[in-house]
């Protein structure tokens, strides 16, 4: 037997990768390496795809899922970007150590049989709720640094690296 540390407490069986609808494999010729994949279409398009897919569903790769995914990766990055800098213009120094002070429909979602797929539906449902308060008039700081907060934790906890500009 091994001494020391395990080598894993959890195995996790995962679904098929497809390409194309189609089952990878050397037989068919479609193999895609991990590699390959973040070389073609970047690191943070191909970790949404995987993300976006539950570990025991397929994951199916084509150049229109990884299309789609790089939008959506645009749409967090575009409205975290502009929540930050509205809220340095106005006097916020953002604190890379704060936290969130509520997360936990996304920690609920991942800790359901680690349901990547709806602990991102609350990634986006942020994302939509930061889009509706920068459009408002009388724009709320709180609330707006809440939100900045809560996107902040749950990209972190995903391994999303998406970047805000400091002022």
């Amino acid at each position: 037997a091994y001494k020391g540390n395990a080598i894993a407490n959890v195995w996790m069986h995962n679904g098929f990768i497809n390409i194309n609808n189609q089952k990878m494999s050397k037989s068919l010729g479609n193999v895609c390496t991990a590699h390959e994949a973040i070389k073609r279409f970047g690191g943070m398009p191909v970790r949404l795809l995987l993300l976006s897919t539950h570990y025991r569903a397929p994951v199916n790769f084509t150049d229109e899922m990884l299309a789609t995914n790089e939008k959506e990766l645009n749409k967090i990055q575009t409205a975290y970007k502009q929540l930050a800098v509205k809220l340095q213009l106005l006097g916020v120094e953002l604190n890379k150590d704060e936290k969130a002070k509520d997360i936990q429909l996304f920690l609920d979602a991942l800790a359901d049989d680690l349901n990547t797929s709806n602990a991102l539906t609350q990634v986006f449902s942020v994302v939509k709720e930061i889009n509706q308060i920068l459009r408002t008039r009388d724009f709320d700081v709180n609330l707006g640094y809440e939100k900045f907060l809560e996107l902040k934790d749950m990209l972190y906890i995903l391994g999303l690296n998406l970047d805000y500009i400091l002022l």
